[in-house]
């Protein structure tokens, strides 16, 4: 099952980053409707769907109750896939505090929340 979740995410990003809606993808898999894409063709992502995040992050310190260890900062990527939603990998954005994002070649970063996290398939 979670293979599948994982498998769909993705398609519904790559989806998103060709075409920029989706519109002339199929919801069986992901194979295009119109002849106009080859599947077997390799694509890049629009930098303009590119995402680069900050993560502040304190995880529990289990060797004592109610500790946490000392803060860390990290980096890590995601893309665009639509509306105000943003596909990225769960260790990017796994025990945050505070998460900042900005797109690729645009100034200014603004504060993120984390809607949904799969630690088993490594998506959020």
């Amino acid at each position: 099952h979670s293979l599948k979740t994982t498998v769909r995410a993705v398609m519904a990003a790559h989806r998103f980053a060709e075409t920029g809606n989706g519109d002339d993808w199929s919801d069986d898999g992901g194979l295009p409707r119109s002849g106009n894409t080859h599947h077997s063709e390799v694509r890049e992502v629009p930098f303009g769907a590119l995402i680069h995040f900050t993560t502040f992050s304190t995880e529990p310190d289990l060797s004592k109750p109610w500790g946490m260890r000392k803060p860390q900062v990290s980096t890590g990527t995601g893309f665009h896939i639509g509306g105000r939603k943003i596909l990225t990998n769960s260790h990017v954005v796994r025990n945050a505090t505070s998460l900042r994002v900005e797109r690729h070649g645009q100034p200014g970063n603004f504060p993120a929340r984390v809607l949904c996290e799969g630690v088993m398939c490594d998506l959020a």
